[in-house]
């Protein structure tokens, strides 16, 4: 029997997610090519003290922790995590930017 599976033209925000977190991974252990859009920005630190970052404005931000990996924040300035993926080499957090109606 077989099963053919229509394509959806619908995407949903996990799989984008998802995506964006295996581009990250393969950007960073890439070193040369980036896999990211224009609005996606990979920063990689060392410890959480070092993410500062108010020179840049990407709506997707996504954060590579070294030192063997360990916990995230919620919250980097104006951007608020989605999802994250806590490894024992490092971690990986996606951020996206959320826009304060004052």
């Amino acid at each position: 029997m077989t099963k053919v599976v229509e394509k959806s033209q619908f995407h949903s925000l996990g799989l984008y997610y998802s995506n964006l977190l295996g581009r990250a991974i393969t950007s960073y252990n890439n070193k040369t090519i980036s896999l990211l859009n224009a609005q996606e920005y990979l920063l990689v630190v060392n410890s959480i003290k070092e993410i500062n970052m108010p020179w840049l404005e990407p709506e997707v931000l996504v954060v590579v922790l070294l030192i063997s990996g360990g916990a995230l924040p919620y919250r980097i300035g104006n951007w608020v995590s989605q999802k994250d993926l806590i490894g024992s080499l490092y971690s990986l957090g996606i951020y996206k930017k959320v826009y304060n109606n004052y």
